[in-house]
């Protein structure tokens, strides 16, 4: 069972106070504000300080994160390459005593 309680109606359309119109409505009020276009960014030396190095914060992260991804790669060849061996080893091992056994029978 996903839910053990049900909602009603009303608690449904009101789930987070607010109705599909008032939505709409609220949609409009901003579009007509264009709070986007009065936006000018940090004003203050600190912010502006802040804000120049955000590029260079995520860049550093990016490739951090590249790097993770480029050992997790590695890894996986290594551990594919490691089983590959040991399954050619496995495979030599028993030709060899297939072998042995062969020249037990034949003797």
């Amino acid at each position: 069972m996903l839910c053990s309680f049900k909602l009603t109606v009303w608690e449904y359309k009101m789930a987070n106070g607010w109705t599909e119109e008032r939505r709409k409505k609220q949609a409009e009020a901003i579009k007509s504000w264009k709070p986007w276009k009065k936006s000018t960014g940090p004003r203050i030396a600190e912010g502006k300080k802040q804000s120049s190095v955000n590029a260079l914060k995520h860049g550093r992260r990016r490739r951090i994160d590249d790097e993770f991804r480029r050992l997790f790669r590695l890894n996986r060849e290594l551990r594919q390459l490691t089983l590959k061996i040991a399954l050619r080893d496995d495979m030599k091992g028993l030709r060899q005593t297939i072998g042995v056994l062969d020249n037990e029978r034949k003797s």
